[in-house]
C-alpha cells in the first residue's frame, strides 16, 4: 500500500493546556485524530502514524478515506463578509468603543478564534492600559475634588496634605 499521510492538512501548534506546554497535532480532514506531545517531531510522528493506521484499516474494510483538502495558496487577504444588521451594528459599536476600525476588530476576533496568541496579547495589553489610564484619571479627578472641598472647609495645609496622602495610599491599593 502506497499511502502518503502528508497529503492531508496536518497542523502542529504549541499550546498551553492546564499550565503545561504541549505540541498539539491535528488533521483537518480527520477531526478525531489528535496528538499531545512534548515536541513538534513527536506530535508529527504520532499524527502520521495514526493516519497510516486509519488508511490501512480503511483498505482492509473497503471504506473510503476522505479526500485531502485542496491547497489554497492564493489567499489574497481580502474577503467579503455578510452578517446580520444587528451583528454589524454591534461590531461597529464595539469598534468605536475600542477606538479601532470594524475591520481591525473582526481581524482580531478571527485571530483569537484561530488561536493566534499575539492577537490576544495585544487585546489584553490594550485593556490593561485603558483600565490603568482610567484609574489614574479618576484618582486625579478625586484629588482635585478633595482639594477643592478641603480648601472650602478651611482646613490648614498640613491637614489637607495628610488627607491627600491617605487618599493616594487608598487609591494605590484599590488600583492593584
Amino acid at each position: 500500500m502506497s499511502f502518503d499521510p502528508d497529503v492531508y492538512t496536518i497542523t502542529i501548534r504549541k499550546e498551553n493546556i492546564d499550565d503545561e506546554v504541549y505540541f498539539v497535532g491535528r488533521v483537518a480532514e480527520f477531526p478525531n485524530i489528535s496528538a499531545f506531545e512534548n515536541s513538534h517531531e513527536e506530535a508529527l510522528e504520532i499524527i502520521r502514524g495514526s493516519l497510516t493506521t486509519v488508511a490501512r484499516h480503511a483498505q482492509e474494510t473497503g471504506r473510503p478515506l476522505p479526500q485531502p483538502e485542496p491547497a489554497n495558496e492564493e489567499a489574497s487577504g481580502r474577503i467579503t463578509l455578510r452578517m446580520p444588521k444587528g451583528t454589524h451594528a454591534k461590531v461597529n459599536q464595539r469598534a468605536l468603543f475600542d477606538d479601532t476600525s470594524a475591520t481591525q476588530l473582526i481581524n482580531t476576533a478571527i485571530a483569537c478564534y484561530l488561536g493566534e496568541a499575539s492577537a490576544l496579547d495585544t487585546v489584553y495589553q490594550k485593556i490593561v492600559t485603558t483600565v490603568q489610564q482610567g484609574l489614574q484619571d479618576q484618582q486625579r479627578i478625586h484629588l482635585q475634588h478633595i482639594t477643592r472641598l478641603t480648601t472650602r472647609v478651611g482646613q490648614p495645609d498640613d491637614q489637607r496634605r495628610e488627607f491627600s496622602n491617605v487618599f493616594s495610599t487608598f487609591s494605590t491599593h484599590v488600583s492593584h
